[in-house]
């Protein structure tokens, strides 16, 4: 699994996150599936602070063209744990989800990373 932030979402502290399967190729491109934070499976009260519950938004990996080192954006990988979480509103029922373990330090990581390749290089004395 993999945490990938852009720039652009760095107010709110966006990210996404894909499940990777097999390595990624040199210009990004991998096979993936991403995965959706699943408002059906929050709590009453809300999520804990970083510990969402996430659900994949398709069912089958897709090469995904150039998905990492865009421009502008950082990934980092990730380790996930499995739950079963209650589903809103429906009684008696549940979901496999994941949840990604550190959250919120994996997505500072990321955008740490993210910082670090927008800044200019060093100067040589």
């Amino acid at each position: 699994f993999a945490v990938n932030v852009d720039e652009e979402w760095s107010d709110q502290r966006g990210f996404q996150l894909w499940e990777v399967s097999g390595p990624i190729q040199s210009d990004g491109t991998v096979n993936a599936r991403e995965w959706y934070c699943a408002s059906e499976l929050e709590p009453e009260g809300g999520f804990v602070f970083s510990h969402q519950r996430f659900l994949p938004l398709q069912k089958t990996f897709a090469k995904r063209a150039k998905l990492f080192g865009k421009p502008g954006q950082a990934h980092v990988q990730v380790e996930v744990k499995h739950l079963v979480a209650d589903v809103k509103g429906k009684p008696n029922k549940t979901k496999p989800c994941i949840e990604i373990i550190g959250e919120q330090d994996q997505v500072s990581k990321a955008y740490e990373r993210l910082r670090a390749a927008a800044a200019p290089p060093a100067a040589d004395p």
